[in-house]
């Protein structure tokens, strides 16, 4: 999906993570999503963190509407939040997608 923003873009890594192998190291899945090197860690590190961060922008881009309730629209938030508080790079990927439906 071609969407050029905030929300558009996590769909679009969400989707490519569903779709790699559960049992593959979390590392290399990371890297191979975000286009980084696996053996470079602090760019990836840092990408990791900017993924995280769109859902913050998403927080933002939705609070500029009028009549919209954020906290209605972002529920879906702690799954992200459990997920990336619980990321081990050194364990399989499914250690990190599980939290993610």
């Amino acid at each position: 999906m071609e969407v050029n923003n905030s929300a558009g873009r996590l769909l679009n890594i969400l989707i490519e993570g569903k779709e790699a192998n559960a049992n593959e190291n979390c590392k290399k899945v990371w890297a191979k999503i975000l286009g980084v090197e696996d053996s470079n860690s602090f760019v990836l590190i840092g990408r990791i963190g900017k993924v995280f961060s769109l859902v913050d922008n998403i927080s933002i881009e939705l609070s500029k509407l009028d009549n919209v309730d954020v906290s209605r629209y972002m529920s879906w938030t702690k799954y992200l939040d459990n997920a990336f508080s619980n990321c081990n790079l050194c364990s399989s990927w499914n250690e990190f997608i599980k939290h993610i439906n």
